[in-house]
């Protein structure tokens, strides 16, 4: 299994743990109830919710610990938790919190994650101009190819560096929207395949 495709399925189960952390409350049904303000009574709840996710399992590859924290840096867009990590989940609790507050600006914290931080952030809001920000050419020809997939634009192949990128990118838009004078815009051996597929 490929890198990016082994990072992009961390991801998914990372948003999935999370989503179910966020709808649970990431909270034990046992907890009592504090007679405290209201500011206090959420320092106490997120203080129960702390307890709650140390000590968790670890089951193969599935750091539960870490994905409740994560889920709780969601829920309180509070990225410092994120620095509870190990280097493998810190990008994805960036990205998480990045995109649960709509800042963009959180991934500039993430440090050598910061592009993987920018391309989830453009891939989970949409926001294609984020790909602009990403430094490494494989990532942000990545981010380049997802947004032409994800709204269909082929504006997007364009801004493509690397060539086997840029038509790959183009093969997918010519099967996506059924339009073979995409395969034209192919340089490599894929034009081939792509005509293919409209005979």
């Amino acid at each position: 299994m490929g890198k990016v495709l082994k990072t992009k399925l961390n991801f998914v189960l990372i948003f999935a743990i999370i989503g179910i952390f966020l709808v649970s409350g990431c909270t034990s049904g046992t907890q009592q109830p504090t007679q405290s303000s209201p500011a206090g009574k959420s320092a106490s709840t997120r203080e129960v919710e702390l307890e709650v996710c140390a000590g968790m399992p670890r089951i193969g590859n599935a750091p539960f610990e870490a994905y409740c924290l994560m889920g709780l840096a969601a829920k309180y867009k509070d990225v410092s938790l994120c620095s509870k990590f190990s280097s493998d989940l810190i990008q994805g609790c960036y990205a998480i919190v990045a995109v649960v507050s709509k800042d963009v600006t959180i991934c500039d914290q993430a440090g050598s994650y910061k592009d993987a931080c920018y391309a989830e952030y453009a891939t989970e809001t949409k926001d294609t101009t984020v790909c602009d920000k990403i430094t490494d050419v494989y990532q942000k020809d990545n981010c380049y190819s997802n947004a032409a997939n994800i709204l269909a634009d082929a504006s997007f192949c364009e801004k493509i560096r690397v060539v086997t990128s840029k038509d790959g990118c183009y093969f997918g838009i010519a099967m996506r929207l059924q339009d073979k004078t995409y395969c034209d815009k192919i340089s490599g051996v894929q034009k081939e395949d792509c005509l293919r597929n409209f005979q």
